[in-house]
């Protein structure tokens, strides 16, 4: 499934929002971890492992990803 990301050599995991569960058909599992950054703190995540990725010719399986609500990243 095709898709537009941001790629941010500084993150420490790969995080996508709560709107790519549906779009990716992501399975998910809540996460006890707080995601911090981009001028918001102490927000809930989820996870979802065991993902394909593929980036032109490069690709990588089992990726986890970390969900969370990035609707402050999307609107700046």
């Amino acid at each position: 499934i095709k898709g537009r990301f941001i790629l941010d050599t500084g993150a420490s995991s790969s995080c996508v929002g709560f709107e790519a569960i549906e779009r990716f058909n992501l399975k998910v599992k809540d996460s006890e971890i707080k995601a911090v950054g981009a001028g918001a703190s102490n927000m809930t995540t989820q996870i979802s492992k065991s993902n394909n990725l593929k980036i032109g010719k490069w690709k990588k399986n089992r990726v986890a990803l970390i969900l969370f609500n990035l609707s402050h990243v999307n609107t700046g």
